[in-house]
């Protein structure tokens, strides 16, 4: 079963929704989540979980920009990631960005493409998280369109990535249960 799992690797800063995004998409609450200015993950971590016939692996990563490492760690970290489960390949990344897309979101896009090949961008979906409304397609269209148009940072990511964009509000499993 773990040889035919597919790959999904969740990637993004400190603080920018990874975990609870491991949670929501597993179904489970494998992943320590925190409102703190501090990272909860400390390490890479996995979670199997089955959709019908298809076996996912969710891979919830150390948050770029994590304060307790430097930057040739959290390199180290990922390239960590990859090596672990190079035998069966990535089948998507996803790339948590909580709000803005920053120049630090840039320089981390630009770390991914390093580390996994530039070929990353072919399996690459950016997932904006903390949309209080994520139903709003029409607000999620017209951020789109701005993105696009935007002369500067965010701009060749999104081309990159040729629009691959998801508008999310990862709800807390825990608060469902008790809805």
């Amino acid at each position: 079963m773990a040889n035919e799992a597919r790959n999904i690797v969740i990637i993004g800063r400190t603080g920018s929704g990874k975990s609870s995004l491991c949670n929501t998409l597993s179904r489970q609450n494998a992943f320590a989540v925190g409102d703190e200015s501090v990272s909860r993950t400390k390490f890479s971590q996995a979670v199997m979980s089955q959709k019908g016939i298809i076996t996912y692996r969710f891979i919830d990563t150390i948050g770029l920009g994590d304060t307790k490492l430097n930057t040739e760690e959290n390199i180290n970290e990922l390239a960590k990631v990859k090596e672990r489960i190079e035998e069966n390949g990535i089948h998507q990344i996803l790339f948590t960005i909580g709000g803005r897309i920053t120049q630090e979101e840039v320089e981390n896009f630009e770390v991914l493409k390093v580390i996994f090949g530039p070929e990353v961008v072919d399996y690459c979906t950016i997932i904006r998280t903390k949309f209080s409304k994520p139903q709003d397609f029409d607000k999620d269209e017209e951020d789109f369109k701005n993105l696009i148009r935007e002369e500067g940072k965010s701009s060749p990511i999104v081309k990159e990535i040729k629009g691959k964009i998801i508008y999310v509000n990862n709800p807390s499993l825990v608060e469902n249960d008790k809805e």
